[in-house]
């Protein structure tokens, strides 16, 4: 393994199997070194529609309402992961978000666009069936990143549904 610097991808949402790989990243993987990333990949938020029949009535309260939630919430997710950043002395950090319809491929092309060394996601436990129907962004991220990915149980052992 190289011993220069690293840049270090940490996938991150509101769960706390994100809190568990950023924490098992710190103990287990941090170097002094490295610069990480935290990336969220926010799903853009479903907005009331317009409709033909009343095209004049156009939902901009609740688009703004809507909106200004989404916001604040990332910014509440920053503002937590810098604070853990510097708790776990990591100078070289970087908190990213952006709008996306599907996380995993979201998390692959910044991987990319970010020429990162190594990803590190959660894993939410889903069982095999769950994960069949509905996919897992994790496994996504493993099978379609160029680089190496950890991705970090917090309940994956069994088939839990």
């Amino acid at each position: 393994m190289s011993s220069g610097p690293r840049t270090v991808l940490i996938a991150v949402d509101e769960s706390d199997h994100s809190r568990q790989a950023f924490r098992w990243f710190v103990s287990e993987l941090f170097r002094p070194d490295d610069r990480v990333i935290v990336y969220h990949s926010a799903e853009a938020p479903s907005l009331p529609n317009v409709t033909m029949s009343s095209p004049i009535s156009v939902p901009v309260g609740d688009w703004h309402r809507i909106l200004m939630s989404r916001l604040e919430a990332m910014r509440a997710l920053e503002d937590e992961y810098t604070v853990r950043a510097r708790d776990s002395d990591i100078r070289n950090f970087q908190f990213v978000a952006e709008n996306s319809r599907h996380p995993g491929e979201a998390i692959v092309e910044a991987s990319n666009r970010f020429n990162v060394s190594h990803i590190v996601i959660g894993c939410r436990g889903l069982g095999s069936l769950r994960r069949a129907f509905l996919g897992s962004v994790s496994d996504y991220v493993a099978r379609n990143a160029f680089v190496p990915t950890s991705i970090v149980p917090a309940a994956c052992s069994g088939d839990r549904e």
